[in-house]
């Protein structure tokens, strides 16, 4: 222990890391509870039970299923435990780093995990704010997903190191977490009921015979999954969307899609727009450049097309804005005419996303879990298409997709060896610096 240490103490990156957990304890302490926001909602409600049980029996009936979320936030806020979400906040972050660096069964090591962190930094204010660095937000997003990667790194490492998943002490701990992941976030459940139900078809396939532990997992989890999506309050929250306009089936199913992928685009091209520009310049770093010189050629031609917007608004021109609506104007097709300037933004984002997958799965080992991770990551997103409250969710639901990314960039630099350190150094740095002084300001971005 006492040379690891040593170790440690000479290696450059741990003062890196150091410092980057430093930043993130700073921007966790400008927390503060806001009485305008859900949680001043929540205390209401809370003051107008006489207890837990009145508490929760009526969320789960008029608000939401998450019976998990809302017990967490009536003893938070009941007895004030703010200190105490912001140590939870803080260890979940961080948690969320070191599963993302496990990933694969890969060991973790200070420059991946200072990697990792780098990227976090780099997601859009709004995911940054509505997800991480709001007392609700992370509590109903932040927790679960850092819960439910802890969980995957289990089911990755039954995979990528063959350790078999045993009807023992921590089986049981693992069956738990997953319980309440399933009564926490429907998101987060889905994306864990996925990944094991692949986990036990995969064990079919390799071995030929039923994982009786893996299959009684699945249907334990399922069982609670249920309490979830089909608690009162969702057909509560059903009813109540076409009071504000939100994009349901019962509008059509052309009005369903254009908005549908409206919001896709814009949540993923305008809001994560550093992250997305960050992974296009690190798959040209890694890819081999002897191979599909026809492919990268193409996509070195393209990426200028999203960063020279920003440089331009940087420098505070007034061409920003003509140039800008070619590739971040965004605008929904429902019930307009369908011109020149609404499409160049979609035809852009959409070649630019295939050239750069097909050259990440060129270019990486395990494909198949790859494609499924990229497949998953985009799912999360299109599962908010079928939310009666797509658009009140705002961006925090980008969350888990905005890690699918991380996961896809850390895992096309481990198989290449080539770690865009300083690619990723000043975006990072800047992009989350900034935000929180913002945050410390009071200069609140929720969405």
């Amino acid at each position: 222990m006492e040379v690891r240490i040593k170790a440690y103490l000479r290696d450059r990156e741990f003062y890196i890391l150091t410092f980057l957990i430093g930043l993130i304890i700073f921007a966790f302490s400008t927390v503060k509870l806001d009485m305008l926001a859900d949680e001043g909602h929540v205390l209401n409600l809370i003051k107008e039970h006489e207890n837990f049980w009145s508490y929760i029996t009526w969320t789960y009936q008029n608000l939401n299923g998450r019976i998990f979320a809302n017990t967490l936030m009536y003893f938070f806020l009941k007895y004030n435990l703010l200190l105490f979400w912001r140590l939870l906040s803080i260890t979940a972050l961080l948690s969320i780093a070191y599963c993302i660096c496990r990933f694969f069964g890969q060991a973790v090591s200070l420059k991946r995990l200072n990697i990792t962190l780098l990227l976090v930094f780099c997601l859009g204010y709004r995911v940054l704010s509505s997800s991480m660095l709001w007392f609700t937000g992370a509590i109903f997003y932040l927790w679960p997903i850092a819960m439910t990667l802890y969980l995957l790194v289990a089911v990755s490492d039954s995979v990528y190191l063959n350790q078999s998943i045993k009807l023992e002490e921590k089986y049981g701990m693992h069956v738990l977490l997953g319980i309440l992941v399933m009564l926490w976030s429907e998101q987060a459940a889905l994306v864990l009921l996925g990944f094991i139900m692949l986990r036990f078809i995969h064990s079919f396939l390799v071995k030929r015979k039923l994982d009786i532990a893996v299959l009684l997992n699945i249907v334990i989890w399922i069982t609670f999954f249920l309490l979830l999506v089909l608690a009162p309050s969702q057909s509560v929250r059903a009813s109540n969307s076409s009071i504000y306009g939100y994009a349901v089936l019962t509008n059509g199913i052309v009005y369903f899609l254009e908005n549908g992928v409206f919001w896709t685009f814009k949540s993923i091209f305008y809001e994560q727009r550093i992250l997305v520009l960050l992974l296009g310049i690190i798959t040209i770093v890694c890819v081999d450049k002897q191979k599909r010189s026809l492919l990268l050629s193409t996509f070195v031609i393209l990426l200028p097309g999203g960063i020279v917007p920003l440089i331009i608004s940087g420098l505070g021109s007034s061409a920003y804005a003509d140039f800008n609506i070619y590739i971040y104007g965004f605008e929904c097709f429902a019930g307009t005419t369908l011109t020149f300037t609404k499409i160049v933004p979609y035809l852009y984002w959409t070649v630019y996303t295939f050239i750069m997958i097909a050259l990440i799965l060129l270019n990486i080992r395990n494909r198949f879990t790859t494609g499924i991770i990229i497949l998953a990551s985009i799912a999360t997103l299109v599962v908010m298409w079928f939310s009666p409250t797509m658009y009140a969710s705002g961006n925090r639901t980008c969350l888990l997709f905005c890690i699918g990314l991380i996961i896809l960039a850390l895992k096309l630099m481990d198989d290449t060896k080539l770690y865009c350190t300083k690619v990723m150094v000043v975006p990072g740095l800047v992009n989350f610096m900034a935000f929180a002084i913002w945050m410390a300001r009071e200069f609140i971005i929720y969405y």
